[in-house]
């Protein structure tokens, strides 16, 4: 799928490694005859999966609609040998990376308000990045040009974050990712969210780091969400105070903390900049005194709901302290009732818990179980987020309750097959002593998950052969239950009278009547 006469990589081409990490190689492809110079971003065969192709289809066609010759622009995309390569014409200048801290301040505000500028072109254009990759941006030593590039993850303004994060994305720009984009609180995405990215860019070029590092991905999203990073002055004591505080602006975790538009944010690093231009000052500056932004957004989260928030986090409280149970949000339709119970999905986790979900819907009754299948691949994705040794701990407990019961689970969410360690085996569903088995396989991986399964002591200390394992509380939210089908309804049942399942809590909607 490349342009006409645009060839990727011709035989015996050279090229020059701009970033290289893991599977992942960025090329800068000299110019040939009847070809511009490109940027080629490379993955290696076996990672070069069906999203990435999607992914990669998907942003050159939202870059095929934007106007404007500082925008990004993809020449091809091809399946070869190597991998899947996606051609960019290339605008110049080197992966911020590349660009080691210790950068001359003026050169780190210049490039900070070149990277303002693109953003906010691109917003404009009715399209947010969402995230920032290693290769989103370019820039030229000296600073004077910075350019998008790829933007992988990007998407028209008003979307929602996807509570399913694929795991080669998560790779690529998990650092980048504001609190909202997680899919784990209960938030659209609008401008603010780039913002707090640029945040983590910023961060990154003076630190040498993102601000927050973990073995895992939960890790990495719990300081999203919970955490103050340290602020950029305390590890880089010489540098200006006014543009540390910026960084921390933008950082905020709450959108209506973080700066509201691009005028009032280049307006502070331009004051800034004139600040060292006079002798050097590094002091502080009043941030956010422009006025009249063109941008406007209603607060976020919801409001007179108070009272029920509260009554949802004080059952949290008791799950966390090992008394769970059962809570029934009813009301009409419309009324709110996801929206109230996914406030609970910012403390759950906060506190390293986790919050899953699942649906009935009004003709399921043919499908068993839909709602339960749903929650569990909403589980799967949290952990394919964990590190290894806690998978592997939740492996070797599921496996010791029973090789059968781990393959039930993957005959519903084949996606737990790597997890759990096994392969399908499909149950007979009609059998009376199948759905015992099925209650059992899902006790059993409940158990596990909050650490009360065979190889856990009291404390949740795993003594099997890997050493301890953090146990989990769980928030398990099952919507629209005035269309439970019976094997559904024997499962909630069975789970509901099951010992040690105190860190359980069934959330359930429904509509009276």
């Amino acid at each position: 799928m490349a342009e006409a006469g645009v060839d990727l990589i011709e035989a015996g081409q050279a090229w020059e490694i701009l970033i290289e990490a893991g599977p992942r190689r960025l090329l800068r492809i000299p110019a040939a005859e009847g070809r511009p110079s490109l940027i080629l971003k490379v993955l290696a065969p076996g990672t070069g999966t069906a999203q990435a192709r999607q992914r990669a289809n998907r942003q050159k066609a939202l870059l095929d609609s934007l106007a404007g010759k500082d925008m990004p622009r993809i020449l091809g995309i091809e399946e070869r040998d190597h991998g899947l390569a996606i051609a960019f014409a290339d605008p110049g200048g080197l992966p911020l990376e590349s660009l080691s801290p210790g950068l001359d301040w003026p050169l780190v505000l210049d490039l900070a308000q070149g990277l303002v500028r693109r953003i906010d072109a691109l917003h404009r254009q009715g399209v947010l990045l969402r995230s920032v990759g290693r290769a989103s941006f370019l820039a030229s030593p000296d600073g004077s040009s910075v350019s998008l590039l790829d933007l992988d993850d990007a998407s028209p303004l008003g979307g929602e974050a996807s509570r399913w994060l694929d795991p080669e994305l998560l790779q690529e720009s998990l650092a980048s990712f504001s609190p909202e984009r997680t899919g784990r609180i209960n938030r659209p995405l609008d401008h603010r969210s780039d913002y707090y990215s640029l945040g983590t860019v910023l961060y990154c070029l003076i630190c040498g780091h993102p601000p927050f590092v973990s073995s895992d991905a939960l890790g990495i999203i719990h300081g999203h969400l919970a955490l103050r990073p340290q602020p950029p002055r305390e590890l880089r004591p010489g540098m200006p105070l006014a543009l540390s505080d910026i960084v921390m602006k933008l950082l905020e975790k709450s959108a209506e903390h973080r700066y509201q538009g691009a005028e009032d944010l280049l307006s502070d690093l331009e004051a800034c900049a004139q600040g060292l231009g006079r002798k050097g000052r590094r002091e502080a500056i009043s941030l956010g005194r422009a006025e009249g932004g063109k941008s406007f957004s209603l607060p976020q989260g919801l409001f007179g709901r108070d009272a029920e928030i509260a009554a949802l986090e004080a059952s949290w409280a008791e799950v966390e302290a090992g008394r769970g149970g059962l809570v029934l949000v009813s009301g009409p339709a419309g009324a709110g009732k996801t929206a109230l119970i996914r406030e609970l999905e910012k403390p759950v986790a906060e506190a390293r818990g986790y919050f899953a979900e699942g649906a009935f819907d009004e003709f399921g009754e043919a499908k068993p179980y839909s709602a339960w299948i749903e929650l569990l691949k909403d589980l799967s994705g949290l952990l394919y987020m964990e590190n290894e040794l806690v998978v592997a701990g939740l492996r070797e407990e599921v496996q010791a309750a029973g090789g059968s019961e781990a393959r039930l689970l993957s005959s519903f969410v084949p996606g737990l097959s790597p997890i759990l360690g096994v392969g399908p085996e499909p149950p007979a569903l009609e059998d009376g002593a199948a759905k015992n088995r099925i209650h059992g396989a899902f006790q059993s991986f409940l158990k596990a998950l909050t650490g009360k399964g065979g190889g856990q002591g009291r404390e949740g200390q795993d003594h099997s052969s890997r050493g301890p394992r953090q146990a989990r509380s769980l928030v398990l939210f099952l919507d629209d239950l005035q269309w439970m089908d019976p094997e559904s309804q024997d499962l909630l049942l069975s789970l509901l009278e099951a010992e040690d399942l105190g860190s359980c809590l069934f959330v359930c909607s429904h509509r009276p009547g």
